[in-house]
């Protein structure tokens, strides 16, 4: 996964975790996902269910939504679930739309490509601003 793999090499003051819903084990235990998500600072995530974790998180923490398609009401600052979930918890809130041009999803395998170096910069201006720097 190139994209765990630079935010790793990039934010290595951080202990950047995977949270997968492939993860048996973890989806089967909620208090387990309670209390990993309570000590979670920095919650970066793709539009989608798994963000609703937030609600775990400490005040002021960080959530990153990264936000594929941008002409999507739901993935509106101000007008999406989580962007609206994380003011009412008290958290910082940051989305992320790739340029369309540098948005490619494949629907053979499912997957997507974008450009991580922009979206790792504009984390990391993010972070500064809301002073959880590296």
């Amino acid at each position: 996964n190139r994209l765990l793999t630079q935010m790793c090499d990039y934010f290595n003051d951080y202990k950047v975790v995977l949270f997968s819903d492939q993860n048996v084990t973890m989806m089967s235990c909620h208090p387990c996902q309670m209390e990993s998500f309570q000590q979670t600072d920095v919650l970066i995530g793709i539009h989608g269910a798994g963000l609703s974790n937030m609600l775990y998180m400490k005040p002021n923490s960080a959530v990153i939504e990264l936000a594929p398609y941008g002409n999507d009401g739901r993935c509106l600052l101000g007008g999406g679930p989580f962007s609206r979930l994380a003011a009412v918890m008290g958290h910082n809130y940051m989305i992320h739309h790739p340029p369309p041009e540098e948005y490619i999803w494949n629907t053979v395998d499912r997957s997507s490509e974008f450009n991580i170096t922009r979206f790792i910069i504009h984390i990391n201006s993010f972070l500064k601003s809301i002073e959880i720097s590296k």
